[in-house]
């Protein structure tokens, strides 16, 4: 399953439980039309509280072709800045190049209140990672 796969996958599971907003930085999960699932979705380019997001509520995030342009610390400031942003049981869905270890992305993550919930390698120079925000800090 590829990336994108795994992060339609993933929000699906998300409204399931509740998830009110999506948030994509980098690349959609949607391929062309929203799945009628997601029809009660908000949805959102970026964060954008004159947009209508509101961060007190659940939110789904995906970063697809962010993190090959960074380093590890470059992953944790961005980490950093969206967590700060979403409320408790928010999900954040990334790639991730393979050659990133794995203890240093869950070091960058927990800094920030994040779990990794799910890894998935999708080829050989990537990895998604689904992380999930701590309901107590």
């Amino acid at each position: 399953m590829n990336g994108k796969m795994f992060g339609l996958y993933s929000l699906e599971n998300a409204v399931y439980f509740g998830t009110e907003q999506y948030v994509h930085l980098g690349e959609s999960v949607f391929f062309g039309k929203k799945p009628q699932w997601a029809n009660s979705l908000k949805v959102f380019d970026c964060f954008s509280s004159e947009q209508g997001f509101d961060k007190n509520k659940r939110a789904f995030v995906t970063a697809f072709g962010l993190s090959e342009m960074l380093s590890v610390k470059g992953l944790q400031m961005l980490v950093s800045e969206i967590g700060c942003l979403l409320a408790p049981d928010s999900s954040l869905v990334f790639d991730a190049p393979a050659n990133f270890e794995y203890r240093e992305i869950e070091k960058a993550l927990s800094l920030s209140g994040f779990l990794i919930y799910e890894e998935q390698k999708t080829g050989e120079r990537e990895k998604v990672y689904l992380a999930v925000k701590k309901t107590t800090e």
